[in-house]
């Protein structure tokens, strides 16, 4: 169960909305088993000694605990280096909270089961909480597999209100590699090579933040409470 005064989460489902290239149903199933299984590893956390929230990848090293997969009852920390966590002051609203980072942060999604993550360089970063459960401690809600919740297989409900948002802009696109491919996140969001003329993109920009041109990045979320050091 997390800390009452620094309670963390597993994110458990990420479904996303935009950019199109990344919300496409080959996508999203990679999402959700790598996540289920464990490959893929993001977290949240919620400081109220400082008023801070923490949102991006734990560290693959963490100690798993012994039920399941040892994802429910294992211990997290979150990465280092250039896969640091944004931190940002928590903003409280109604029945939720939001925080939005200063700083650029990198997002790792397992966007094909057979490959490395795909880094998603974040700026204007804003995480937004709302739809808590309190019984259960869980944002978002389980599906029963089988009729009871499975730490393997259930499938989870995340709210729309709940959820992840930044820009990712044409320069940091440019500077991420696709894990399998010779092109960049650029080539792929663009859908040919970004060296050719903007009005040449089969699919360009859709969003101006950061000071340029970028392409929005929206994704509702899930987790489970998790323990994190």
């Amino acid at each position: 169960m997390p800390s009452r005064l620094r309670p963390a989460w597993r994110v458990t489902h990420v479904a996303v909305a935009r950019p199109s290239t990344l919300a496409t149903p080959t996508t999203q199933a990679a999402l959700d088993d790598s996540l289920r299984s464990g490959r893929s590893l993001l977290g949240v956390q919620i400081d109220t000694g400082t008023g801070s929230l923490l949102f991006g990848a734990f560290d693959a090293g963490f100690a798993r605990g012994v039920l399941g997969r040892g994802l429910l009852d294992g211990t997290f920390r979150f990465a280092s280096g250039d896969l640091a966590p944004m931190r940002a002051t928590v903003r409280q609203f109604g029945w939720g909270v939001s925080a939005r980072s200063a700083e650029a942060v990198v997002v790792p999604l397992q966007t094909d089961g057979a490959l490395a993550p795909l880094r998603l360089p974040l700026c204007e970063a804003t995480v937004v909480i709302q739809g808590y459960n309190s019984t259960t401690q869980c944002i978002g809600a389980a599906l029963p597999s089988g009729g009871r919740f499975d730490e393997c297989t259930s499938a989870w409900r995340p709210t729309s209100a709940t959820r992840v948002e930044g820009y990712i802009t044409i320069t940091a696109a440019r500077s991420v590699r696709v894990p399998g491919t010779d092109g960049s996140l650029c080539d792929l969001l663009a859908g040919t090579d970004c060296g050719r003329p903007l009005d040449d993109w089969p699919r360009g920009t859709d969003a101006f933040g950061c000071g340029e041109a970028a392409w929005r990045f929206e994704a509702a979320f899930a987790a489970t409470p998790a323990r994190v050091d």
